[in-house]
């Protein structure tokens, strides 16, 4: 499919979108004053065949869009963010590889893909608790990322129970072979839970090189002739060393270790910064910076990862004490970080955090060392190196070429004066709905997230979605956690304006380096304002709800969501403390 065919489909599919995705309530509030029962479900049932036809014309765009992209192969390194108190000890974190065009036959052995798969991630562990003791294990990449077997399924909204949920369901269905009963009885705290939805736990950094058929199938017979027998040592074979080997088989001495800032070992960073440093200098591999953000959910953020020199110097729990006891040491461990340690991998994922820009970047290099591309390179996407009728076009300016970047640069990032202007939008709908009783006040706005999780069973819907079985001011309800369900006729309508309210206040009040993309975070504003309008049509301005039973009454206005309140341990309280203060 040429790009000028793909993105005529894109526009027409867009326009339908635009023609039937808005909803039937939002453009008429006053009418749903007088709505009768009756007609009240006739607008309901409208609106979730507008949701259908979204979702069919959306799967179709997605159909597209994965079809052009999967037709590339590609390895990633995937940098990942420490874990609680203990990353808190070196905050190293950890590292593992993603192959697009390579897939797994079982847990333990490698295949190239077919047609329509999405690859898997190889992490390794030092004790996953399997029968056999492995190494290292394959899942697939929704799996590892989501704990999800499609897209359609990845969760919103993650809390403790659905992570012990959706990776035991894992479990059973595809690790039974590896990870048995038995397994679990015997190392009941195996790692084997850290490779299902890592993004439960982790931020991650994905930094992706284009590979070609012939290395893939070198990798799988590579890694397939491996032992994968426990072979593990701090020093000297960690995650990172696992990954350091396999991707120099693709290139060779691209990642290596950083002797100075990680005292002769190999850090999860290190392998980031030498891989990026080799994407710098290989632009015709179209190397890409991305990132994956943790699920909203009250489960402890990730800490970005350090390299040793930079946690010396940067964490107060060893600061402190070198400036008491060894003053030099603090000096030498900051010449060496800022002299030849630093990396900062949002930076990285600015610079390059796009195909688009991946190959913006390679027609600038091209243009600078006067190199004629020939029709190998993959840089259609901006224009120079197609013929139309027969002639090339003309090669970019550097000047055209930095206008684009600035135009991906906005639609990736946005800047300030369009975040400000969505907390801007965002203060008057949130204080409204304190007003009207949907959160007791600010505190609980921010606390909503655990509360929801203390007040909840998760469970599986008809579909096999995700669903959680909600106890809510005495009565029992359904809310849905996909972008599908939670619109569904069973998803209570008032719950899941709630949890998108708390959604949107979360990320609105997040940092620049770890908050949403724009065009993510549009997404979830678009789903909100959805909501809301669901919300209006059901509740009406009587504040009844379908059933008659009172939405926004005086006497639950101000009641607490939470009907027991978690009692923390001192330990609890003392590790809190511990990291706020030493990080």
């Amino acid at each position: 499919m040429t790009q000028k065919a793909m993105i005529e489909i894109m526009l027409l599919v867009a326009h339908f979108l635009q023609i039937f995705g808005t909803n039937p309530c939002s453009s008429q509030d006053h009418e749903t004053e007088g709505l009768t029962e009756g007609l009240r479900e006739m607008a309901m049932i409208k609106w979730d065949r507008v949701v259908v036809l979204k979702r069919f014309l959306l799967v179709l765009l997605c159909l597209g869009v994965f079809a052009e992209v999967r037709a590339r192969a590609d390895v990633a390194v995937f940098l990942q963010g420490a874990l609680g108190v203990s990353g808190e000890g070196s905050s190293a974190g950890h590292v593992s590889l993603y192959f697009s065009n390579i897939c797994a036959d079982s847990p333990v052995e490698l295949r190239l893909c077919k047609p329509g798969e999405m690859g898997v991630v190889i992490a390794y562990y030092p004790d996953f608790g399997t029968d056999q003791n492995h190494e290292w294990l394959a899942i697939p990449v929704l799996h590892y990322l989501y704990g999800v077997e499609d897209e359609s399924r990845i969760p919103i909204y993650v809390n403790g129970e659905i992570r012990v949920l959706l990776r035991e369901a894992y479990r059973r269905k595809y690790l039974s072979g590896v990870v048995s009963d038995a397994a679990i009885a015997i190392k009941p705290d195996g790692r084997w839970r850290e490779v299902i939805g890592t993004l439960y736990n982790r931020e991650i950094y994905s930094f992706t090189f284009k590979t070609t058929p012939k290395q893939d199938a070198a990798v799988v017979e590579k890694i397939n002739s491996m032992s994968n027998k426990k072979r593990f040592n701090l020093l000297y074979y960690n995650c990172a060393d696992f990954t350091r080997e396999i991707f120099n088989t693709y290139f060779p001495g691209a990642a290596h270790r950083d002797m100075l800032n990680d005292f002769t070992m190999t850090s999860p960073k290190a392998i980031a910064k030498s891989t990026n440093g080799y994407g710098h200098r290989h632009p015709e591999l179209l190397f890409t910076v991305t990132r994956h953000t943790q699920l909203p959910g009250p489960i402890r953020r990730s800490l970005s990862p350090r390299n040793f020199s930079e946690h010396a110097i940067k964490s107060k729990k060893y600061l402190i004490p070198q400036l008491i006891f060894k003053p030099p040491l603090t000096a030498i461990f900051a010449a060496s970080y800022y002299t030849i340690g630093r990396f900062d991998p949002y930076k990285a994922f600015v610079e390059f955090g796009s195909d688009e820009l991946a190959r913006l970047n390679l027609e600038e290099y091209q243009l600078k060392k006067n190199i004629i591309p020939n029709e190998r390179d993959d840089i259609s996407v901006s224009g120079f190196g197609n013929t139309e009728g027969g002639s090339v076009r003309e090669r970019p300016s550097l000047k055209t070429i930095a206008e684009k970047k600035g135009a991906e640069h906005l639609r990736l990032f946005g800047e300030k004066k369009i975040w400000d202007k969505y907390k801007a939008d965002f203060a008057p709908i949130l204080q409204k709905a304190i007003d009207e009783g949907l959160f007791a006040d600010d505190k609980k706005v921010r606390t909503f997230f655990k509360d929801l999780e203390l007040q909840s069973v998760p469970a599986f819907d008809d579909n096999n979605d995700l669903i959680l079985k909600v106890r809510d001011y005495g009565e029992d309800h359904v809310l849905g956690l996909t972008r599908e369900n939670i619109l569904g006729s069973r998803s209570n309508s008032r719950l899941a304006y709630k949890l998108l309210l708390a959604i949107i206040d979360a990320q609105l009040k997040t940092g620049e380096k770890k908050r949403e993309l724009l065009g993510s975070f549009a997404m979830n504003w678009d789903l909100m304002t959805q909501l809301s309008a669901r919300y209006t049509a059901i509740s009406g301005t009587n504040g009844l709800g379908s059933n008659g039973s009172s939405l926004s009454t005086p006497s639950t206005q101000r009641r607490r969501f939470l009907e027991n309140p978690e009692k923390k341990t001192l330990k609890q309280k003392i590790q809190k403390i511990f990291i706020l203060i030493t990080h």
